[in-house]
């Protein structure tokens, strides 16, 4: 609230009635909230989540991990897609294999991340499919292997939210909501029906159990992952999994986003 009292505000018409002056005063309300546009390069992937995969009844919920999945099984289809940030012409056929790739050719530099100004609510082009070649060249071994210790520590990354109503995605665009950090804690990049490939350390969780469906059902328990039904997450190939984050971090953008645990750093005027 600014306030003129010391030096009044000189009346004219009002001195017929022996006014001479007014005190003055004017009131604004800003409003910082969450994340709700994202300045160049605050997200660091061409990976987009749905956020009915990070809210548990309406909320955002950092103790229950997710997988990025856009397979046929009803429970884990539908929960991200990949994206080149285009909001010019978002839903004029999606992204390609060509864009992404030039995304992620140099993970995990800043070329990797959004390299224009991305707004709440507008259209954001998507692919719901995990394109083959750009998942095992560039994020399964350039970005993953480098980024995770050979498969053994989380790797932490901020991505943009997207809403996914009827569990849907695209399939061409979809709206931005926000944006959340996440830690990826596993990566399948192939089809293993023996669970040969199943981890046998993650950062503070380990097994040796020759088994690598009991590692997958101890690694699942230690890190609590779940499907969108409850149920522990499935085993899948081309499937991302990861943890919510929990811990404070710097704030980006405008006000105006949904609550995905990365609060704005300006204000918006709301009154």
């Amino acid at each position: 609230m600014a306030r003129r009292q010391n030096t009044k505000a000189d009346s004219f018409f009002a001195r017929i009635l022996g006014f001479a002056g007014f005190d003055v005063s004017a009131e604004a309300i800003g409003y910082i909230g969450f994340a709700g546009s994202l300045n160049p390069y605050d997200v660091d992937a061409p990976i987009a989540i749905c956020k009915q995969a990070l809210l548990i009844d309406g909320k955002y919920q950092c103790s229950v991990g997710r997988m990025i999945n856009s397979g046929q099984g009803v429970v884990t289809v539908n929960s991200g897609g990949w994206t080149d940030y285009n909001q010019v012409v978002p839903c004029q056929g999606g992204t390609n294999a060509n864009a992404l790739t030039n995304l992620l050719k140099k993970c995990p530099s800043t070329s990797s991340g959004n390299p224009v100004k991305l707004i709440l609510g507008g259209d954001m082009a998507l692919t719901n499919g995990m394109d083959a070649s750009v998942f095992k060249k560039y994020l399964y071994d350039d970005c993953w292997i480098n980024n995770s210790a050979n498969r053994t520590k989380i790797w932490n990354l901020t991505l943009p939210v997207i809403d996914c109503p009827s569990n849907v995605v695209g399939p061409t665009c979809s709206k931005l909501m926000g944006a959340v950090t996440i830690g990826i804690v596993w990566i399948n990049e192939q089809n293993d029906p023996q669970y040969k490939d199943a981890p046998y350390k993650m950062g503070n969780w380990e097994s040796s159990d020759p088994d690598g469906k009991v590692r997958w059902a101890s690694f699942v328990n230690y890190y609590n992952l779940k499907n969108l039904d409850g149920s522990p997450a499935s085993y899948m190939d081309k499937t991302i999994y990861f943890l919510p984050d929990c811990t404070p971090h710097e704030p980006t953008g405008t006000s105006g986003g949904q609550n995905f645990g990365i609060l704005a750093k300006t204000p918006v005027l709301v009154k």
